[in-house]
């Protein structure tokens, strides 16, 4: 190799050493400096309902502690499929954050084709809060309870409809037409718990699972029955009404709302986001207004949460197999 040979290629390494460095410098200063260059996105994977209205309630607290403006964008569709996607494609940068629900881990077992992985596309940064749903019902409909719902249910096979969203939502009936056993209702699924809600005030859908939040104000006003609590203890705000366990023994089914990023983020970055949310969430105005719709506030560190989902998966991956639940 001649010496001008040996010189270029000594020039190159140098050319190429350099640019690594800034690239690295860059990076670093990036992560230190974040949130400052632009908005934050937050995916909210469901159109008007639970999930949306907690996501808004959360955000201008998380903004404050964040210090940089959260935008919410809702990307409804295949059961929060869509809006899981559009989050795993996004830039690990910390400046696109998912409003994750229980569908992240349960949507690949119960559909199959999930256009992502729950565990290997992203990762976890917190859980922001845990809750039980309740089992609500049109007024119109024959029965006022879960004993007196199933009876009915065996009775005429197929007759009663819920709405769902897919994920946790139809997973909670599932499960309970298995462990009621001998009963048959016919689901209709629609995009969001504004939707599934809307259809259940106007009589076209018997009845739905939904949180506090959400139909609290219509249970109170008559203009949805209340019929049973997924919890394992009756809700504060609705003592008078039983739980699932109370009439089909040993059921408890609960859900959750947390934040998750895109692989690949920087631990810095995930860890600023988690600190930001934890911080929101020890507000007292939050956790009264998160209580109140009948969350449960958590706050947990990136690795419970991770240990959460990885549990959950495998958990609805068994359940699944063991009620029959079709994909």
């Amino acid at each position: 190799m001649s010496n001008a040979t040996m010189m270029a290629a000594r020039n190159l390494l140098r050319a190429a050493a350099g640019l690594l460095v800034i690239c690295l410098v860059a990076g670093a200063q990036a992560q230190e400096n974040y949130p400052s260059r632009k908005n934050v996105t937050l995916i909210v994977t469901y159109s008007a309902g639970a999930t949306d209205t907690t996501a808004r309630m959360f955000v201008p607290y998380f903004s404050e502690k964040l210090g940089q403006k959260v935008v919410v964008e809702n990307v409804p569709g295949a059961s929060g499929n869509l809006g899981y996607a559009a989050g795993m494609r996004a830039a690990p940068d910390g400046y696109t954050i998912v409003f994750a629900v229980q569908g992240l881990a349960s949507n690949p077992a119960l559909f199959g084709d999930a256009p992502y992985d729950p565990i290997k596309s992203f990762v976890p940064v917190t859980v922001v809060a845990n809750l039980y749903q309740m089992l609500v019902a049109s007024p119109a409909v024959p029965f006022n309870n879960l004993t007196e719902l199933i009876a009915l249910a065996r009775k005429r096979p197929g007759e009663l409809t819920y709405a769902e969203t897919g994920g946790s939502a139809r997973f909670a009936m599932e499960v309970l037409i298995g462990m009621a056993g001998n009963m048959k209702l016919t689901n209709v699924t629609f995009k969001g718990g504004g939707e599934s809600l809307n259809a259940v005030l106007g009589g076209h859908v018997n009845m739905l699972w939904d949180s506090v939040s959400q139909m609290g104000a219509h249970v109170q006003a008559g203009r949805l029955k209340p019929i049973a609590w997924a919890g394992a203890k009756r809700n504060k705000q609705f003592p008078n009404v039983p739980t699932v366990g109370e009439s089909v023994p040993g059921y408890e089914y609960g859900g959750w709302f947390g934040l998750i990023v895109p692989a690949g983020t920087p631990r810095p970055i995930v860890d600023r986001i988690r600190t930001a949310a934890v911080a929101a969430l020890q507000v007292p105005e939050l956790q009264r207004k998160l209580e109140e719709g009948g969350n449960e506030v958590v706050g947990s560190t990136s690795e419970e949460f991770a240990a959460l989902i990885q549990k959950e998966v495998v958990r609805y991956q068994q359940l699944t197999k063991q009620m029959g639940i079709s994909r």
